[in-house]
């Protein structure tokens, strides 16, 4: 766990992260999308940009998921090594 002791070490971690949009099916990043600007909730209501969920997988009764997803990437140490875990 990362404890913050002050601005500017919470804006020297901030600037560490990047989002990127993943493609569900694929599971690869994809660039047709901004993720600074990509909606996902707006995505399920768009056939190209959705898919629907098969009644017996879907628990939540949500009837469709985006195919994309913007997920944070950290571009800092991880946790067990002193490796960088950018993509």
């Amino acid at each position: 766990m990362v404890w913050i002791r002050d601005d500017d070490e919470m804006l020297r971690l901030f600037r560490k992260l990047d989002a990127r949009v993943l493609d569900v099916d694929t599971a690869e990043f994809s660039d047709e999308h901004d993720p600074n600007t990509f909606d996902q909730r707006r995505a399920v209501n768009d056939p190209e940009l959705s898919a629907g969920i098969p009644s017996d997988s879907d628990s939540a009764n949500l009837g469709r998921r985006s195919r994309f997803v913007t997920i944070p990437i950290w571009f800092g140490r991880t946790a067990n090594s002193n490796e960088s875990s950018s993509p």
